[in-house]
C-alpha cells in the first residue's frame, strides 16, 4: 500500500521543528539531498545535523499550504523563530517511500542579522514580498 506522501512531508517538517529531528531519520533515504539558502548536505546524517542547528531558533511552525503532485510535496508554511515568523516554502521529492531531496526558500537574513530584521505584523499574512518565498510560491502554484 503507497504512503501518504503528503502526510510523510509533513510529519518530517513537524518532527524537526517541533524539536525532535530524530524522528526524521526513518522519512529519510540515506542519500537525502538538502539545498536551502543556509547550505546545502547530501546524506541523512548531514541533514540531522542540520535541522538540528536550525532547530535551535525554530519554535514551532504554521503551515498555511500543502500541495502534492506524483512523487514532489509542497509545504508553504511560516517557521515560528528566534528571529520572528520566516515565510518558508519547503519542497519534498520522494522515491521508494523515502524524502531523497528537500529543498527550502526563505529569506535567511532574519537569522543571519536578528537585530536587523524588521518586525512582522500579523496584517502581513497574505504574500510577504520576499524573492526567495515568492520564488517558492510559483513553484508550488505550479504544479497545481
Amino acid at each position: 500500500m503507497p504512503i501518504d506522501l503528503g502526510d510523510t512531508a509533513s510529519r518530517c517538517l513537524m518532527a524537526w521543528t517541533s524539536g525532535h529531528p530524530e524522528d526524521t531519520r526513518p522519512l529519510l533515504s540515506e542519500d537525502v539531498l538538502f539545498e536551502g539558502p543556509l547550505g546545502t548536505t547530501e546524506g541523512a546524517d548531514a541533514y540531522l545535523h542540520g535541522v538540528r542547528q536550525m532547530g535551535d531558533s525554530v519554535r514551532g511552525v504554521d503551515v498555511e499550504r500543502l500541495i502534492v503532485d506524483g512523487d514532489d510535496v509542497c509545504i508553504v508554511y511560516s517557521l515560528r523563530s528566534s528571529a520572528g515568523p520566516l515565510p518558508t516554502v519547503g519542497w519534498y521529492h520522494f522515491s521508494d517511500d523515502k524524502i531523497d531531496a528537500v529543498r527550502a526558500y526563505f529569506d535567511p537574513r532574519p537569522l543571519l542579522e536578528p537585530q536587523a530584521a524588521p518586525p512582522r505584523t500579523p496584517a502581513a499574512k497574505s504574500r510577504p514580498d520576499i524573492p526567495l518565498f515568492a520564488a517558492g510560491l510559483q513553484i508550488c502554484e505550479s504544479t497545481e
